[in-house]
């Protein structure tokens, strides 16, 4: 967490001024609030808050891809319409980090990768918790007394079994810092942002497993 915390406040050091409504000072906002919805996690996942977990880091993601979509947004079309407001569909972010991706894997000669099918099937699985779905709401029912889990028994089954969707949360708000450090052409920062990484345990996926995962979507043409 403190690694994390000292690696904003080097980013905020490239910002001028908060108030500034530039891709930079909308990036900072979107992963400190990211951020911060990681340290209320870990404050719910202690008490067996394991529906709320889901949803709050649902709620991250979004922040982080959002911060992606307006470092890359270079008309700033949507960034204005932020300032003003305005709430930008996460979809956006899905479509351009989808073109992102298969613009380098065209450079390479690689087939198309169905990052946005994949990202929308993630999403859906979230939403089951926003919305809350029958399927989510039977994570909260205690099976020994047969009624809601006010005694937090599932609750605390359910939390260990999504603690995987923590690492995930850091290791995203890791990539968001390390993207805008590039931007910023700070080398220094990028470097400290890899040591956190190892520090995390992190590794690449391998070629194998991507395929692997990928094999069932079936890939849009580029947009």
């Amino acid at each position: 967490m403190l690694d994390i915390e000292s690696l904003l406040k080097a980013y905020r050091k490239h910002i001028p001024r908060i108030w500034d409504q530039t891709k930079y000072v909308a990036s900072y906002l979107l992963i400190g609030k990211a951020f911060n919805n990681l340290i209320t996690i870990n404050i719910i996942a202690r008490a067996g808050s394991s529906h709320e977990l889901v949803e709050i880091s649902r709620s991250a993601i979004e922040s982080l891809d959002l911060a992606i979509l307006f470092l890359e947004d270079t008309n700033g079309t949507l960034l204005k319409k932020w300032f003003k407001g305005e709430i930008i569909k996460n979809a956006k972010s899905r479509v351009l980090e989808h073109k992102i991706i298969n613009d380098e894997m065209s450079k390479q000669d690689t087939e198309m990768f169905p990052y946005q099918e994949m990202k929308s099937d993630v999403y859906s699985i979230y939403s089951l918790y926003t919305h809350s779905s029958y399927a989510a709401l039977l994570d909260s029912v205690d099976v020994f007394y047969e009624d809601f889990d006010y005694k937090k028994y599932s609750g605390f089954h359910y939390t260990k079994k999504y603690l995987h969707l923590v690492d995930n949360l850091v290791i995203n708000i890791l990539l968001s810092l390390k993207d805008a450090f590039i931007r910023c052409n700070d080398r220094k920062n990028v470097d400290e942002t890899e040591k956190v990484f190892r520090r995390t345990g992190y590794v690449n996926a391998t070629k194998e497993f991507i395929a692997k995962t990928s094999k069932r979507y079936v890939p849009k043409s580029n947009v």
